[in-house]
């Protein structure tokens, strides 16, 4: 995977209204993030803060998560994130209500995102108590698994792929999240685990060469060998 990324979509400073960041552009390929809320100071009824992101400008903003808080300290926020990211938060409380928080974590380039967990894995419900933070880890961890495979065959980092690398790498995440929720692999589990076996499979036929899926690595496209002179023959 390509490194992560230092991402802070709000400065620590102080709020006495509802509002929203400035967008913040992923330029690389960095596609969920690590992020902490940090409530520095806090004078309100509630603070809901909520992480957004969008393909580009005339897209909608999509939530990717919400944090809600009561108190000062430091709180989960970790999502999907990019192209455009930002958080939009709503204060509320008699008076005037305040609060003083800030949003900063890394960003991460992952070959399946949360919303491709219940698309290729498992059933939603079957993660929903676990936190985003341990989502997120579950596919930064996979990903990470997953370029084992991969760097025997290909020039690291990937570039691009398609929805075979996406399924699969889902499927791994998966397993690493039924393990860190409690599962029972003889009973109705097993078919999370069994998934995993396959796309463990399937990444070592990749990477022995026996499968060739659309994937697009760091290779040079362009022609490094010097000077090259084509001919033709003479049509007259």
């Amino acid at each position: 995977m390509a490194e992560p990324l230092a991402l802070t979509l709000r400065e620590s400073a102080a709020a006495t209204a509802s509002g929203s960041s400035t967008a913040v552009e992923i330029e690389g390929r960095q596609r969920i993030a690590r992020l902490d809320l940090e409530v520095d100071a806090f004078a309100a009824t509630s603070l809901v803060v909520t992480l957004e992101r969008r393909a580009d400008a005339s897209a909608p903003w999509e939530t990717t998560a919400t944090t809600t808080v009561a108190a000062a300290g430091k709180f989960d926020l970790s999502g999907a994130v990019g192209p455009l990211t930002r958080i939009s938060w709503t204060l509320a409380g008699s008076g005037t209500p305040s609060a003083t928080f800030g949003v900063r974590g890394t960003a991460s380039t992952v070959y399946a995102e949360p919303a491709d967990l219940s698309a290729y894995a498992c059933k939603a419900e079957a993660i929903s108590e676990l936190s985003s933070r341990k989502i997120v880890d579950a596919l930064i961890g996979a990903s990470s698994e997953a370029d084992g495979y991969l760097a025997a065959r290909y020039t690291m980092p990937i570039v691009s792929w398609d929805e075979d690398l996406r399924a699969n790498t889902a499927k791994v995440a998966a397993a690493l999240l039924f393990n860190v929720r409690g599962a029972d692999p003889q009973g109705p589990d097993a078919l999370i685990f069994d998934g995993r076996n396959v796309a463990l499979r399937w990444f070592d036929r990749v990477q022995a060469g026996r499968l060739s899926p659309n994937i697009v690595d760091s290779t040079p496209t362009t022609y490094q060998a010097g000077i090259v002179v084509a001919s033709r023959t003479r049509l007259w």
